[in-house]
């Protein structure tokens, strides 16, 4: 489960930092940006060394705390702003949680050793078959109105894994599901426009966090429904959540 949820969060990792790239390419405050990510990556560690070279001003510091937690709290009153948040969070979150559980599901389905590997492989190669084919062959405006089928489907598949069926048909139920990812390319622009131009690195910054936030905290909740209804039905729940959150999304970004 650990090497599946290592898979995950490195390419929704990349995902997110390149996402951020691409908002500070287009106007984000990169001072401001550069001094909140020494500010909360540091830690008291980099209060000493700014200290040592010359001194740090404790109530600068405190007032780019405080202005760190306004911005936050202006991005999350923002209706708009918090549902495109929500949508990139919520079905990454249930997504990492039934990837965390493959190797689980393989040995409790007695699978050949090598198949594990070849399970664990589907994700990524899902992921960039998706992101190859909506962000290369696409054009934006269908990129942004595939999201909602998009997200579906990346639930989808999962529903299967609940009958059991054999080892290639869940690497192919894998493989589709994770191609689904490419949802969230579709997202960027509309996110990107709804931002305040002085929140925007601020904003992408925190997709970013909450992703690896909920990469942690999903696989720990879809694995103890697992301890209650097996593997297999709770990566099919983990799929279903996704699904019920894709019609969630459906229901305000169709009225776009």
């Amino acid at each position: 489960g650990q090497a599946s949820g290592g898979e995950m969060r490195g390419g929704l990792a990349s995902r997110a930092g390149g996402a951020s790239g691409r908002a500070s390419g287009s106007g984000a405050d990169g001072a401001s940006a550069d001094e909140m990510g020494g500010e909360m990556g540091g830690g008291p560690g980099g209060v000493s060394a700014s200290s040592a070279g010359g001194g740090a001003d404790i109530g600068s510091d405190r007032a780019v705390l405080a202005a760190s937690w306004s911005g936050a709290g202006r991005l999350a009153r923002d209706r708009t702003v918090r549902r495109l948040i929500l949508a990139q969070w919520l079905p990454s979150g249930f997504m990492a949680g039934a990837e965390g559980l493959v190797v689980s599901y393989a040995g409790q389905r007695g699978f050949a050793a090598g198949t594990y590997s070849l399970l664990l492989a589907c994700g990524p190669s899902g992921m960039l078959l998706g992101d190859l084919i909506v962000g290369r062959l696409l054009r934006p405006a269908l990129r942004e109105a595939l999201v909602v089928p998009l997200a579906v489907w990346l639930g989808l598949p999962l529903l299967g894994l609940a009958a059991s069926p054999p080892a290639p048909v869940c690497a192919l139920l894998l493989l589709a599901s994770s191609t689904g990812f490419s949802y969230a390319i579709g997202l960027q622009r509309p996110f990107l426009d709804a931002l305040p131009v002085d929140n925007q690195g601020q904003a992408f910054g925190l997709v970013s966090s909450g992703l690896m936030t909920l990469q942690g905290i999903g696989p720990v909740l879809v694995g103890t429904v697992a301890g209650l209804v097996g593997t297999g039905p709770a990566m099919a729940l983990a799929g279903g959540a996704t699904v019920v959150t894709a019609g969630w999304m459906g229901s305000w970004l169709l009225r776009r």
